[in-house]
C-alpha cells in the first residue's frame, strides 16, 4: 500500500484534479456567525457547494464527518471539529474526525483527497505540524493520494510511504 502526499501552491479549487474529493473543518451547527461570514475556507465551501440543510439533516456531531456527494467517487467531506463556530477544536476532536474520514473514504471507495493547508490551522488555530502528523499517522497504512494546497507559493513535494 502507498500513501502519497503532495503539496501544491495556489487556490485549492484551481489546482486539484476534478476527481479529488475535498475536505474542510466546520462546526456542528454548520453556521457562520456574523463575524465569520466571509472568513475562512469553510465560507468558500459553503458558497461553492451550498446544501447546508442536507448537511444539517445528517445530524453529525463533533468527531464525525458529514458528506455531500458530487458524483460516484467524488465527495465533499465536512469534518465536525467543534460544537459552535466560536469554539476552538481540540487535537483529540481532529483525530477522531480524521479517523472517521479515513473510514468514510474506505466505505465510499475514495482514493484521492484534496486538503486545504488551512485544515484545522486557519481560524481553528491548531498548529500545522501537528495536523500533518495526524494525517500521516491515520492515513499512512492506506492507499490514498492527498494533495494539500497552499494559498502561498511554496515548493511542491511528494512523499510516498510503502
Amino acid at each position: 500500500m502507498t500513501f502519497d502526499f503532495e503539496e501544491r501552491p495556489g487556490n485549492m479549487f484551481d489546482c486539484i484534479s476534478p476527481t479529488d474529493s475535498l475536505v474542510v473543518c466546520v462546526s456542528e451547527d454548520m453556521r457562520l456567525s456574523k463575524g465569520h461570514t466571509q472568513q475562512g475556507i469553510s465560507a468558500t465551501f459553503r458558497q461553492k457547494f451550498g446544501n447546508v440543510h442536507q448537511l444539517q439533516a445528517q445530524k453529525k456531531s463533533v468527531g464525525q464527518v458529514a458528506c455531500l456527494s458530487l458524483g460516484q467517487r467524488r465527495h465533499v467531506f465536512y469534518l465536525i471539529t467543534r460544537p459552535k463556530i466560536y469554539n476552538r477544536p481540540s487535537y483529540a476532536d481532529l483525530e477522531a474526525c480524521l479517523i472517521a474520514l479515513r473510514n468514510a473514504c474506505e466505505n465510499l471507495g475514495v482514493l484521492s483527497l484534496a486538503i486545504p493547508q488551512e485544515l484545522g490551522t486557519g481560524l481553528d488555530a491548531l498548529q500545522e505540524k501537528y495536523v500533518k502528523d495526524y494525517l500521516f499517522k491515520i492515513f499512512s497504512a492506506q492507499t490514498h493520494r492527498h494533495t494539500q494546497t497552499n494559498k502561498y507559493p511554496t515548493p511542491i513535494f511528494e512523499t510516498i510511504y510503502q
